[in-house]
Parts: structure tokens; C-alpha cells; sequence
């Protein structure tokens, strides 16, 4: 997997009916870095005052299985009170279909 940093921007869309977006680009691996960075963006979300709707966008995020294992430790874990719209990606793909991914408040986007 090319050694490429996780990284997030949280942004707000157009319009009246705003939403946060977390943009995710990078490398989603099994590293202790990673970890950290999985969880600096985790708490992040929590600190974000108003609603507590997310729109999660990875189009070109690269990801490792035990990425994906701390993502989803680290979302069921913590961000359970959080609605999560996934868009199309593998990330997404990944996480909906995981057995592991218990977060009671996720949609997912079809391509």
C-alpha cells in the first residue's frame, strides 16, 4: 500500500440545509499512527458543536483490513449518538458489509 498519510477536512455543504462532511484522503492502515489519527478525527467529530450529522466521503482513500478495523472500532466505539451517511466508496463498502460495524446510526449511499 503506498505510504500515504491519513488526513480529514471537515467542511459544511451549500445551501439551507447544511451538513458536515468529512473528507477522508490518504491511507487507512494497520499502523499505530494511524490509530492515532483514527482517533484524533474521532474526537474531533465529538467536539463539533450542532447537530451531530455526518457525511462521510472517501473516494480515494486506500485501505488495508486492519484499517478498517480501527475505523470501526473506533466510530462503534465513540460515535454511536452520531447519524453517519456513508457515500459511494470502498470504505463504505467495506464497513457495511463488516460484521464487526455495529453503529446503529449509518446509511450508505449506493453507486
Amino acid at each position: 500500500m503506498k505510504n500515504s498519510r491519513l488526513e480529514a477536512r471537515c467542511m459544511l455543504t451549500a445551501g439551507t440545509n447544511l451538513k458536515k462532511i468529512l473528507l477522508l484522503t490518504g491511507s487507512l492502515e494497520g499502523s499505530s499512527e494511524c490509530r492515532e489519527a483514527v482517533h484524533e478525527i474521532v474526537v474531533k467529530m465529538l467536539g463539533s458543536a450542532g447537530d451531530k450529522e455526518w457525511v462521510i466521503q472517501a473516494h480515494s482513500l486506500l485501505i488495508d483490513p486492519e484499517g478498517a478495523e480501527i475505523w470501526i472500532d473506533e466510530i462503534c466505539n465513540y460515535l454511536s449518538e452520531h447519524k453517519l451517511i456513508y457515500q459511494p466508496s470502498q470504505l463504505t463498502l467495506v464497513v457495511q458489509y463488516s460484521d464487526g460495524y455495529t453503529h446503529p446510526n449509518s446509511t450508505f449511499e449506493q453507486y
